[in-house]
């Protein structure tokens, strides 16, 4: 009756309010117990009435996943059946166990309720939870009420009959208590146990062996055989435990300690009880407890400690008032402080003061129970210096405490600030980089106009040559004369090209995508210039091609090389002549080259003298062909040449391979060519 109340009461409030808002608030003032979950099946909320139902903090579970309340033995079938709970397809709800915070397990059944829209359109479903011990409890105060009611109309009457009623009520009063009992000792896995303090014996109750194993057997042992079932370190532990509690230092034995369980593992216990009777000294002589599997339990609480603890993220939690509660070793190892030094401490007293006006209103949107944005501040270490942190905080209203993660972002940001310089940086240097090529670009158009040379592409859908104003100048004429920038090959070999050797100039370009790259690379053309001159043109061609090996594109260079060609045939006349001169002067010619003195080149009369190869002449140094006494002189006067270009005359003795000398007149000047300087010496026989 209570569960359709229960989901007649929120369907009402849909009709009335039709807001997730509404329904947030009905379930949060409802005094039963629901909850909110996901589709993933994550609780994203739960009410009072639920926190009291499992004896735990209020929003305790939040973020946590249903299935990990749900006691061992029912999750397979809490698997089995959620998804079809949650879309509604099973009415009967899920009957399961839930553990409560004690430890203890508790039976209730799952109802489905409504649907809501969650964040980002999650879908959420509204989950009543209805407590089965409440209600056979309920039933039974009924029924008991009623028997009251009938007692108590024939109470006159039958008087000896409801004295043995009570008796009976009593008693099943007196089982119903000893089930409820044996009940919530099954569902918190505990055991009762009882210990004699005058006789050292320990009584344990049946439920032992279900808990820890057949190891442990009901009944009474010496409480130095129970300790040999204690994982060593923990036995000081248990019996300093219980000597404190002896002497009246704490009020309950309340320890946690690992004992060995059936199967040969160590298991985590509850160790809870106090002294229950004395004797007439005030000396103890009964205590009475639990103990209580606490293994599962542990675990969570060893895996949170571990991830809070060994987090490279830094944790810290703040108070309403913004002051330190707790902090891990993630922030100690980045700011310096110990955990004794920050604690107590208003966060606020380690930002850097340029940073406070940003933290004062994050710190005032906490204590508005509002989430802050992201914040970036500077925050003070032990040594003085200052590191970037971006923290998120968390308020946790109901707890009067606020979650904030931090992270160090120091080198991001020195990071990000080295790259705003490199920005910077290089955005002057595009920009300087922009002017060189604009310059450069100029520099040249105006090389090639100098040097007559101008640039061309070949149309290959076409089949013409395509000249900009440049290219035409080069061939000297211009694109107004010549009917446009382009022109057919056919036409351009008819206006330009003399006696070509070879096929025709269209046939070549044509297939030019066969050709020898090699033999394209540089190659002379007679030319009949638009002035109607003659010369030459160097040409130079590029082929481009696509991944495949097509050819997609014919660029090319063409440079007016007449001059250079006049020029090179005259000084092919000149060098004609010098060598001539050279090899026939009647006098001893040398050359030397004046950065290394190494002789070069010498004509033939010049090895005569010396008695040498022209080969053996390449070998030798300049002041090979002197003796020791005209060392001096010679080598004054070849750097004296070299560094004037004057023409000298000295007289020194010249060696000959036999080891005769003889006397010399030497005229001596330095020759630059290209960029060399070489020493021409001509040298005369004075004896003769």
């Amino acid at each position: 009756m209570a569960e359709k109340k229960k989901i007649k009461t929120i369907s009402s409030v849909i009709t009335g309010a039709d807001a997730t808002g509404a329904i947030y608030t009905f379930i949060k003032m409802s005094p039963y117990p629901y909850i909110i979950i996901e589709e993933s099946g994550t609780i994203v909320f739960s009410n009072i009435a639920m926190d009291r139902l499992l004896l735990c903090r209020e929003n305790s579970h939040t973020g946590l996943a249903l299935v990990s309340l749900v006691a061992p033995a029912f999750r397979q079938k809490y698997f089995d059946v959620f998804r079809d709970l949650f879309s509604g397809a099973l009415e009967t709800g899920i009957k399961v166990q839930l553990i409560r915070e004690n430890g203890s397990h508790l039976p209730v059944t799952l109802y489905r309720q409504v649907e809501l829209a969650g964040e980002n359109n999650a879908r959420q479903c509204v989950v009543a939870v209805c407590d089965n011990l409440a209600e056979e409890h309920i039933a039974e105060r009924v029924a008991t009420l009623a028997d009251q009611i009938e007692r108590k109309a024939e109470e006159q009457i039958r008087a000896l009959q409801a004295t043995v009623q009570e008796r009976e009520r009593t008693e099943k009063t007196f089982r119903e208590m000893q089930e409820r009992q044996t009940l919530a000792f099954w569902g918190a896995d505990m055991a009762w146990w009882e210990y004699a303090i005058p006789t050292d014996v320990f009584t344990m109750s049946s439920r032992i062996s279900q808990i820890l194993g057949n190891i442990y057997s009901p009944g009474s042992v010496p409480a130095d055989d129970l300790l040999e079932h204690i994982y060593e370190e923990d036995r000081v532990k248990v019996v300093e435990a219980v000597r404190n509690h002896k002497e009246g230092k704490t009020l309950l034995l309340d320890v946690r300690i690992r004992v060995i369980s059936h199967s040969c593992a160590w298991k985590w216990v509850l160790l809870r009880g106090r002294i229950t009777e004395y004797d007439e000294n005030n000396a103890p002589l009964r205590m009475v407890g639990i103990i209580q599997d606490i293994n599962e339990t542990k675990q969570f609480e060893d895996e949170h400690s571990l991830f809070f603890e060994h987090a490279t993220d830094m944790f810290t939690i703040i108070d309403q008032d913004g002051v330190l509660q707790h902090i891990n070793p993630a922030v100690e190892k980045c700011l310096g402080w110990t955990a004794q030094e920050m604690i107590g401490v208003p966060a606020i007293t380690f930002t850097h003061p340029d940073d406070i006006n940003n933290a004062n209103v994050a710190l005032e949107l906490l204590s508005n129970g509002k989430t802050p944005p992201p914040v970036e501040q500077r925050v003070r270490c032990k040594d003085g210096t200052y590191r970037w942190l971006s923290t998120n905080v968390v308020p946790l209203p109901d707890h009067g405490l606020s979650i904030g993660i931090g992270r160090d972002i120091t080198e991001q940001k020195e990071q990000d600030s080295r790259i705003q310089e490199l920005n910077k940086s290089l955005e002057q240097r595009v920009a300087e980089r922009s002017a060189e090529l604009a310059r450069q670009t100029d520099y040249l158009a105006e090389a090639m106009s100098i040097g007559q040379m101008a640039y061309w592409e070949y149309d290959l859908d076409t089949g013409e040559f395509i000249f900009d104003d440049a290219g035409y100048g080069v061939l000297r004429t211009t694109a107004a004369h010549e009917g446009g920038y382009r022109i057919s090959a056919s036409e351009f070999q008819k206006r330009f090209v003399i006696s070509p050797d070879g096929p025709p100039l269209a046939e070549c370009m044509a297939n030019v995508h066969n050709a020898d790259p090699q033999r394209l690379r540089s190659f002379e053309v007679s030319m009949r210039y638009g002035d109607g001159n003659s010369g030459y043109a160097m040409v130079r061609i590029r082929l481009e091609r696509d991944e495949n090996g097509s050819l997609i594109r014919v660029v090319g260079i063409a440079q007016d090389i007449s001059a250079q060609k006049k020029v090179k045939a005259d000084l092919e006349r000149r060098e004609q002549m010098y060598r001539s001169l050279f090899a026939t002067s009647p006098m001893p010619i040398f050359v030397a080259d004046t950065s290394t003195g190494t002789l070069i080149d010498a004509n033939d009369f010049a090895l005569e003298y010396v008695g040498v190869s022209f080969e053996e002449l390449q070998k030798m140094h300049f002041t090979q062909l002197h003796d020791d006494a005209s060392q001096e002189m010679v080598q004054s006067t070849f750097k004296s040449i070299s560094a004037s270009g004057r023409l000298a005359a000295i007289t020194a003795r010249l060696r000959h391979n036999s080891g005769v000398f003889r006397r010399v007149m030497i005229h001596t000047r330095a020759v630059a060519c290209d960029d060399t300087v070489y020493a021409v010496a001509v040298m005369t026989d004075i004896d003769e």
